[in-house]
């Protein structure tokens, strides 16, 4: 941390950003680490920490705290008592019961993504962010023109020290990947989706692998969008969700206007949505902001509830998802079965209205469109195009019955806890 900056403030920022790569905190859960937040502990002598820390959820219109604990490492002990050691030598600085403030004040999130960017554009060089290989993998690649005019950072100085050139590609982390990678990284060190989902506080198991990213993910992420982008401009299949066909609608007018040839420009399609429409793989469809800049509107754990239960306004998908949904209606029948069998009424109960949702908003709307593309294509050039669909086209006659038969039991569900309630 000292080695690259020996500013107060920037080994400040420093510090939190390190902490969070090494625990998956939110950058908001950073932000407001208190004081106390670690306690060391020896065991047969070796000693160990414990960072606790706060996550804010909205409730009735007020913020609560949600108290959770995560394991430090040596290296985190050494970079949170640094972190003291500077807040107690700052004697300009109003004392509070947080661990960094700027004017007795906390840094909030937006500015602690913005000097984390700062700082890696000032030492680019130096940490392998100019043309890096894995340019993929960070949440913000700007070129060389776009850093020199961007009104969020004042960096011409840094970019000559840096020598960068024109074509030169800065690729910047954000602090919500860190995320992202703690998962990932848990995940390839063999530990189960359980452990990471308490290590990250989550409140459902619906969360499990949430934040999970294979190796080859990014890649696989690259082709489905490619496929996503090529199915709509050129097979015009249709964008289900409630946003879907305003988000067709912005397609379509995106190549109209640029006056593509729909057969031969396919990779500058791409290239111009890219920079326009941020698309994301999530939960058996796709999550589409119309806006690459517009964020999620709700708080961190709300997104992720939205996203776990596929109902976030943000979610699309299409009739070449329908096997991924066909296994989570299957998961949640099991998940039933069980729990009828072990005599957990109310747990069963509450499954079947998590299957009705996705029968209603997911399933259904999804074979009904499989249809309608059978109608227009012979079964093999669907299977060619989208292989997985193939045991669904196979079976679609016993899907829909399936289909069917738990619909009346949900029905049935239905009228017997009305009978109860009245």
């Amino acid at each position: 941390m000292k080695s690259l900056d020996t500013d107060i403030f920037h080994q400040r920022v420093l510090g939190l950003l390190f902490i969070g790569t090494q625990t998956g905190l939110r950058g908001g859960e950073l932000t407001i680490l208190l004081d106390n937040c670690l306690k060391k502990l020896s065991f047969e002598d070796k000693h160990i920490g414990i960072l606790s820390y706060r996550s804010t959820k909205n409730s009735k219109g007020r913020k609560i705290y949600i108290d959770g604990e995560t394991f430090a490492t040596s290296r985190m002990i050494e970079i949170i008592e640094h972190l003291q050691e500077l807040k107690t030598r700052d004697k300009g600085e109003p004392q509070t019961e947080y661990l960094i403030t700027i004017d007795g004040q906390i840094i909030k999130e937006p500015r602690l993504n913005l000097e984390c960017q700062k700082f890696c554009i000032k030492h680019s060089r130096e940490l392998g962010l100019i043309n890096s290989p894995d340019s993929s993998k960070f949440g913000n690649n700007i070129t060389y023109d776009g850093a020199i005019n961007s009104s969020r950072f004042n960096v011409k100085n840094y970019l000559e020290i840096n020598e960068l050139k024109k074509g030169d590609i800065l690729s910047l982390p954000n602090i919500q990947q860190f995320r992202v990678y703690f998962a990932s990284e848990m995940r390839e060190r063999g530990v189960d989706d359980r452990t990471i989902s308490l290590l990250l506080n989550h409140q459902t198991d619906l969360m499990w692998g949430y934040y999970v990213r294979p190796k080859n993910e990014l890649h696989e992420e690259a082709e489905i969008t490619k496929n996503l982008i090529e199915e709509v401009v050129i097979n015009n299949i249709a964008l289900l969700g409630s946003k879907g066909i305003a988000i067709k609608q912005k397609i379509e007018k995106i190549v109209t206007q640029g006056k593509y040839n729909v057969e031969k420009d396919l990779d500058a399609i791409i290239s111009n949505l890219d920079k326009k429409i941020e698309i994301r793989l999530k939960n058996g469809g796709f999550c589409i902001h119309s806006n690459k800049n517009r964020k999620c509107r709700y708080d961190s754990d709300t997104d992720e509830f939205l996203c776990a239960y596929g109902c976030c306004p943000n979610h699309c998908h299409t009739y070449f998802t329908v096997s991924i949904t066909y296994q989570k209606y299957l998961e949640i029948i099991k998940v039933i079965i069980v729990n009828k069998a072990n005599g957990f009424a109310r747990q069963a109960e509450k499954e079947m209205y998590k299957l009705e949702s996705v029968i209603k908003l997911e399933l259904l709307p999804e074979m009904a469109e499989l249809k309608q593309e059978l109608s227009r294509n012979n079964p093999e050039t669907l299977i060619g195009r989208h292989p997985s669909i193939e045991p669904i086209i196979k079976a679609y006659d016993n899907v829909i019955e399936s289909i069917q038969r738990w619909q009346r039991r949900i029905d049935d569900m239905k009228r017997e806890i009305g009978r109860r309630m009245s």
